[in-house]
Formats: C-alpha cells, structure tokens, sequence
C-alpha cells in the first residue's frame, strides 16, 4: 500500500452498519462509507462487516488514485437510523464514529 493510499485510510470518514437479510433469508450485515459512492460491505456478524469494509475501501481509494479521480474527504460525523424487522435472534450493536472515539460496540436494549 502506498503512502497516499494510507493517508486516506487514516481519514474519519463516517461509516454506518445497518442490519440486512441475505437472499437466503439469513441475517448479516452491510457496512459502508456514505462518503465513498459505491464502497460497501457486508458480513455475517458485525465484526466481518467492519473488517471487509477495511478491505474494500483501501481497494476502492487505490483505484481512484489509480484512474486519476478525485476522492471525497471525510464529511463529518452524522446519526442516522432505520427501522428494519428482522429474526428476533439478530443482536442489534450501535457503531461510534472514530472520529468521535476509538471504536464501541455495545448490545442495544
């Protein structure tokens, strides 16, 4: 990875995880930077959504540095929320921005 890449990374962009069903009905979730157009994940746990977002994200900013484009800067940090109905097993977690603090999970009542 370059240094301009990491520069990026290092960023506080916003990321927002939202609890989804897959089109096997199975529970997961998609992670993504509203930031960064187009630059999402998703995983079975909470955890995995984070870390293929990681992934992802230094793939996408490597290939707009590649192809010459402009990346957007980090926004600011939002709240936002959605209502959703999902199997009653699916554990539910709110997510801190890093721009605020290191990362936080914690079960929601």
């Amino acid at each position: 990875m370059n240094n301009r890449v990491k520069d990026y990374l290092g960023l506080p962009y916003s990321t927002f995880v939202v609890p989804d069903v897959t089109t096997d009905n199975e529970p997961c979730y998609v992670a993504y930077h509203p930031e960064l157009e187009g630059c999402m994940s998703h995983g079975d746990t909470l955890e995995e959504a984070l870390h293929n977002l990681a992934e992802v994200t230094e793939l996408y900013i490597s290939a707009l540095l590649d192809k010459g484009l402009e990346i957007p800067l980090p926004q600011g940090v939002g709240i936002t929320w959605d209502v959703v109905s999902l199997p009653s097993e699916v554990e539910v977690y709110t997510f801190i921005s890093p721009a605020i603090t290191p990362p936080v999970f914690s079960p929601v009542p």
